[in-house]
């Protein structure tokens, strides 16, 4: 970026998980923070195709406090010089903002579509949920909510982890004020992790997040790799381009191994049995990698020591 200036803004916001306990499962960790992040990465690209400038947003987790699990998350923006003025100085907090309207977004409806939607004017929209209830929400977080799959795909991540750890008792945002800027607890961690399902006619696309075991690899992009799933065999490709950056780094795999990833199952409706089936998989994103256990032989013939 030429005659480019970071600026560093006061556009925080704190991730808090509730628990008696203050540790937290690594997986549930490293995965939260990264569908965060993937979240207001695709906010920001949203924003910079609506506003047509120039800017980038860096994600940077700040110093845990000893014995905490409130997390702090700075954006710091980088624009052109010509760029900088108080309109783009309040970006960050816009983000913050669509963050917290998203997650209340997925707790309103609970992965459910909604039963109404009324657009008021050009800047928001009524919305009517299975149970009757009635949220207004602006226009641009209802789109990218509603048609943005990474997006769709890092909220079912994330409050699956968060419904897979037992420690965990809440989950909240709050912004730089310590006002809340979105609460959950642990009871309706599962209801709002169901998978989101796209269908079309006879056919519908289910994402997981789950765990496979490394039967068969490819390192070619565009391959297929073999997986054992729920005990059948299946071949699933990869279009988790972060993925392939680990294994051109050196990183190694073997059979036996297991990825945690989120998983896109695609079904056709077969009316001869009046039921959806599995047909193909594809992987979105590798979320965690677990090397096979080594084990330990065992010597107790005649001889061996």
């Amino acid at each position: 970026m030429e005659n480019s200036k970071a600026l560093k803004t006061d556009d925080q916001f704190k991730i808090k998980f509730d628990g008696e306990t203050h540790d937290i499962n690594a997986l549930t960790f490293i995965n939260t923070i990264n569908n965060v992040s993937t979240i207001i990465k695709e906010i920001n690209s949203e924003l910079l195709s609506k506003e047509n400038i120039d800017s980038k947003v860096e994600i940077r987790i700040k110093a845990i406090a000893p014995g905490s699990f409130d997390i702090t998350l700075e954006l710091i923006q980088q624009y052109a010089q010509t760029l900088l003025n108080p309109n783009n100085i309040a970006y960050g907090a816009g983000i913050i903002t669509i963050l917290g309207g998203l997650f209340e977004l997925r707790k309103f409806l609970k992965s459910e579509k909604p039963q109404k939607i009324k657009k008021i004017n050009n800047k928001e929209t009524e919305i009517t949920n299975k149970n009757g209830d009635v949220t207004v929400i602006e226009n641009l977080t209802l789109n990218i909510y509603d048609n943005n799959s990474n997006v769709s795909q890092s909220l079912n991540s994330t409050f699956e982890s968060l419904s897979n750890d037992s420690k965990v008792t809440g989950f909240n945002f709050y912004d730089k004020f310590e006002k809340p800027i979105f609460t959950s607890e642990s009871s309706e961690f599962k209801e709002f992790s169901k998978s989101y399902e796209y269908r079309e006619d006879n056919k519908k696309v289910i994402t997981e997040l789950v765990s496979l075991n490394v039967n068969k690899v490819c390192f070619e992009k565009g391959s297929k790799w073999q997986f054992y799933y729920k005990g059948n065999k299946i071949t699933a490709g990869i279009k988790d381009t972060t993925f392939f950056e680990k294994i051109d780094k050196g990183e190694k795999f073997s059979k036996g191994d297991s990825l945690e990833v989120e998983l896109e199952i695609h079904q056709e409706f077969l009316e001869d049995i009046n039921t959806f089936v599995n047909k193909t998989y594809e992987i979105v994103k590798v979320v965690g990698h677990k090397i096979k256990p080594t084990q330990t032989r065992m010597y107790d013939s005649e001889g061996d020591k």
